[in-house]
């Protein structure tokens, strides 16, 4: 995360990162606190150094195999929404990119 958004501030002219925005599937395995702590010693010294990092958290979208139906689901009950059937593909909620860099 931090090479990538080190790269683009140089690509772009940019000397400090102010704010990172990501975003964030609630079913990355990611923890936004664990996240923030490396980020903060792993940017000592660069560009980077003392950005915010501001998470944007993406829910759980599923793909039914029975009825072709996407929708957004409750984390607690993975069932198409629009036919009851149990058998999908999960289509978003496992993300984890940088979303927009603030710099200047």
């Amino acid at each position: 995360m931090l090479r990538t958004a080190s790269r683009a501030a140089k690509e772009n002219g940019a000397s400090r990162i102010r704010t990172i925005t990501l975003s964030l599937g609630i079913y990355s395995g990611i923890v936004p606190e664990y996240v923030e702590n490396c980020f903060r010693e792993i940017s000592k010294g660069t560009e980077a150094e003392g950005a915010r990092l501001v998470f944007h958290e993406l829910p759980v979208r599923i793909r039914c195999r029975k009825c072709g139906g996407e929708s957004q689901v409750d984390t607690d009950t993975f069932q198409c929404p629009r036919c009851g059937a149990a058998d999908y593909q999960m289509i978003q909620g496992r993300e984890f990119y940088i979303e927009s860099l603030e710099a200047d």
